[in-house]
């Protein structure tokens, strides 16, 4: 942390908002929820949308490149576009209160900005394994553009003074009130009031918080504060922080593409499988639902008091039966969020000669212990719904 940053707390973060009557269109689906192919339609189909700015390297077409471009200048490009037509407000420095509502669940919390330094002091946790090259191109993306829109999302163990404050606040007229076209509802108010600021301030400040949504972007944000130390606002990450009782949270399915004739058969060679008529939610972590050559089974496997799914399935599954050693690089293997159909896992199988394995979703205490013992989950452990977007805000560095 340098001295031209803000001190070692949580705090309002200097930001700008996307303009009411853009939001709708600027406001963009979660990146990584989308496939290269849905991307690139989203931004033919979209000129305005907040993808255009957060494109990486794999999401552009050579012909769009003029001699000496790279995708980070089409980057510098769209943004520049957006700031200059309106389509986000004036820079102010403020806490905000944030509304989610997708389906039958809404959840409250705050956005504000939170010291890149916890991360290196224990006080801001995360609990999966990351891609280092995904890590150094959201380095390039916030040293060369200069700007961060996709606030990483934060939890905390609930606390009632927050909470009263946070209700209190989401009672007032919003800053901004949109519903996007795939149902998710965002409502922004204001912190104005002196006291309610310190009180966020304070108590978040003290808590230790864990990373749902966003450890790449956390870990970006931590090499380049130590690349670029004296940099102002480096030091610096946006953030959404929810209450743990706020949360809803999905499993992570998988699926490995081109699995060997024989795999049901080494399945029952580590545990207890049996064929069943359909898919089913698993009851237990430790148990899981299989799918193979079109039909469904049964896999239970003994699993410890600290033992969740996606760890038993990466160390006592994937790796010594299939060779799955590294599931950050093996292109064998495909992550299924939870809030897919499960016959899309049926499809993905079918068209790949796969294996599918159906997961029990980790609970947020879960999750919370696993980061507070210091260990490190397979990525795609856990898929917190609904997500923050792109395109809300605008905090450049």
């Amino acid at each position: 942390m340098t001295g031209a940053d803000a001190p070692e707390r949580f705090a309002p973060t200097t930001s700008r908002l996307v303009a009411d009557d853009w939001a709708a269109r600027v406001i963009s689906p979660a990146y990584d929820a989308l496939s290269l192919a849905d991307r690139r339609q989203l931004v033919a189909d979209n000129p305005d949308t907040y993808l255009q700015v957060i494109r990486g390297a794999d999401d552009v077409e050579p012909a769009e490149l003029r001699p000496g471009q790279n995708h980070l200048d089409l980057d510098i490009e769209a943004l520049d576009r957006l700031l200059g037509a309106g389509a986000f407000r004036a820079a102010v420095d403020g806490l905000w209160v944030v509304r989610l509502a997708l389906g039958d669940h809404a959840q409250l919390g705050i956005v504000g900005d939170v010291p890149v330094g916890w991360f290196d002091t224990g006080q801001l946790l995360g609990h999966e394994q990351t891609w280092v090259n995904r890590a150094q191109s959201l380095v390039d993306h916030r040293r060369v553009v200069g700007a961060e829109s996709s606030p990483v999302v934060l939890t905390h163990r609930t606390d009632h003074r927050i909470a009263e404050v946070v209700a209190r606040v989401a009672e007032g007229i919003p800053m901004l009130d949109v519903t996007l076209d795939d149902g998710l509802g965002i409502t922004l108010w204001s912190v104005d009031d002196a006291g309610d600021q310190a009180t966020l301030v304070k108590r978040v400040s003290r808590k230790t918080v864990y990373i749902t949504d966003g450890h790449h972007r956390v870990l970006s944000a931590s090499r380049h504060a130590a690349a670029e130390p004296d940099r102002p606002g480096v030091g610096r990450l946006l953030a959404a922080v929810f209450a743990d009782d706020q949360l809803k949270v999905e499993a992570f399915h998988r699926v490995l593409h081109q699995s060997p004739d024989d795999a049901i058969e080494r399945l029952a060679g580590i545990g207890d499988i049996e064929p069943v008529d359909a898919p089913f939610e698993p009851a237990r972590q430790g148990e899981f639902a299989v799918c193979h050559r079109g039909r469904w089974f049964r896999l239970g496997l003994s699993a410890g008091p600290d033992e969740i799914g996606p760890e038993i399935l990466q160390h006592r599954i994937l790796d010594p039966l299939f060779d799955i050693a590294d599931p950050t690089t093996d292109p064998r293997l495909a992550a299924v969020p939870g809030t897919e159909p499960i016959d899309a896992i049926e499809r993905r199988v079918a068209n790949s000669r796969g294996l599918g394995f159906v997961l029990r979703p980790v609970s947020v205490n879960q999750m919370m212990v696993e980061a507070d013992k210091g260990r490190v989950l397979p990525p795609k452990s856990t898929y917190f719904v609904p997500k923050m977007r792109s395109g809300i805000f605008v905090r450049q560095v």
